[in-house]
């Protein structure tokens, strides 16, 4: 006996919605913390969130971004095009063009030898911290930088691993007196707090990302007296940064993450990070690095895409977005002030409203009947627009579904029309948007 006849539908899933944007570099499979999909062991999505992130911004080339460090090789192919030119220098003529005390000072500034040549072929350190913050993105070669986009300006102090406090005080200066609003910062010491240090970071108007160190100590248990410093300062624009693995987990190898449940805020990948190596060093020049000097760079770059897109942030309001937009972790809760691991594509949709985009119908078209293998059709033609608070229109994705005909929503899309071709009977078309921050409504927005 048959009780009924039905179709063998397909069904889907209903995950959320998170529009992405992946590059072609042919390294990024490797770059686990931008997106982990378990390639070295790790936990699937124990990531950053990049791909998502860069759905909504993948850097603007107006934002600057200081790197004290051993100085970075400026001609690398993989950040050449990212790296700072300051405007008020003519290079090689010896003349002090801009008047700041720096001769030629055409891409920052060696501290530590008092001349202009940022990349002395010695150390790797500074190249590999830039690369993680901004190797070109999407070029088809090496990796990608966080910001595909951006501007490094190397400032060195550090040689052979190994620099001066005072010569890392004038590097703050020099950023301050170039209006520079974000410094990544991978190094520091253990020991008393030096005030000139805590000084000259309070007075550099920037919001200043430190490596929180990689003893496997507790930075709290000796503060303020005996520390991990500068990471240790309580100053509104410093954000301290453990290093975590490709679980979650704090790094706990052969070295161990620094923690402090009041001194570090939060924690960012820092073990076998792939980033940007001197060519004179590596061929390929890239290679695996690990420590909380590599997660820092993580927190500054994503600093560096807020402020890209929300321009007019403070230091301490991008501070406060990227602290409260964390992946919480039951593993990092009671070690860090946030409890969590950065999380890039949170902060740039935490100024976000919420509010799912609308669409309209611009053109509908039904043409006449017609006969498809001897069927009676009548073609139709739809084309729509979406408009959303935040989201450009050239962003908005777009699912629709012909009720009566299609057997589901379509996969989302940039596409913006269709035509069918119907057996005669009654349909319902409906489209709907999805903004980039993933809002869209529980059903169709238009319905025809």
């Amino acid at each position: 006996e048959v009780v009924y006849a039905t179709y063998n539908y397909t069904l889907h899933t209903l995950d959320s919605v998170i529009p992405h944007l992946s590059p072609n570099d042919p390294y990024f499979k490797n770059q686990w913390a931008l997106e982990n999909t378990g390639q070295n062991g790790g936990r699937e999505d124990a990531d950053i969130d990049g791909p998502e992130a860069w759905y909504i911004s993948a850097g603007n080339n107006k934002i600057v971004i200081a790197v004290i460090d051993t100085g970075i090789q400026i001609d690398h192919p993989d950040l050449a095009s990212n790296i700072w030119t300051n405007p008020g220098e003519i290079p090689d003529n010896g003349i002090d063009d801009d008047r700041n005390g720096y001769i030629d000072d055409v891409h920052g500034w060696d501290f530590k030898n008092d001349d202009n040549s940022v990349y002395d072929g010695i150390d790797w350190h500074g190249t590999h911290v830039a690369g993680i913050i901004g190797a070109i993105g999407n070029n088809g070669i090496g990796i990608a930088g966080i910001n595909w986009r951006v501007k490094i300006m190397p400032l060195k102090f550090l040689e052979y691993g190994v620099g001066q406090s005072a010569d890392a005080i004038e590097a703050f200066a020099y950023a301050a007196q170039k209006g520079v609003k974000i410094i990544s910062n991978s190094w520091g010491r253990w020991g008393a707090p030096d005030p000139a240090m805590e000084d000259a970071i309070r007075s550099s108007g920037a919001l200043c990302i430190f490596a929180a160190g990689n003893s496997g100590k507790d930075n709290d248990a000796g503060y303020p007296y005996y520390t991990n410093y500068p990471s240790s300062f309580p100053l509104n624009n410093i954000i301290a940064v453990a290093a975590s693995d490709s679980s979650d987990n704090l790094v706990s190898t052969y070295w161990g993450s620094n923690w402090g449940k009041k001194t570090v805020d939060l924690a960012a990948p820092g073990l076998d990070i792939l980033s940007t190596f001197p060519t004179d060093k590596s061929n390929p020049p890239y290679k695996y690095a690990s420590g909380t000097s590599m997660a820092a760079p993580y927190v500054a770059g994503v600093a560096a895409l807020v402020k890209g897109r929300f321009l007019g942030k403070t230091p301490e309001q991008i501070k406060e977005m990227i602290l409260n937009s964390v992946d919480q972790n039951n593993n990092l809760k009671g070690r860090l002030l946030s409890g969590g691991r950065l999380n890039a594509h949170n902060c740039l949709i935490g100024q976000g409203d919420g509010t799912p985009p609308e669409t309209h119908f611009t053109t509908l078209h039904p043409s006449s009947n017609k006969l498809t293998a001897n069927t009676p059709t009548i073609e139709v033609y739809f084309a729509w627009e979406g408009s959303d608070n935040l989201t450009p229109k050239e962003k908005l994705l777009y699912s629709y579904f012909m009720e009566g005909y299609d057997e589901g929503w379509s996969p989302w899309t940039y596409k913006k029309n269709i035509t069918y071709f119907l057996p005669q009977g009654e349909y319902t078309f409906k489209v709907r948007a999805c903004d980039e921050a993933g809002n869209f409504p529980d059903e169709e927005s238009s319905s025809i």
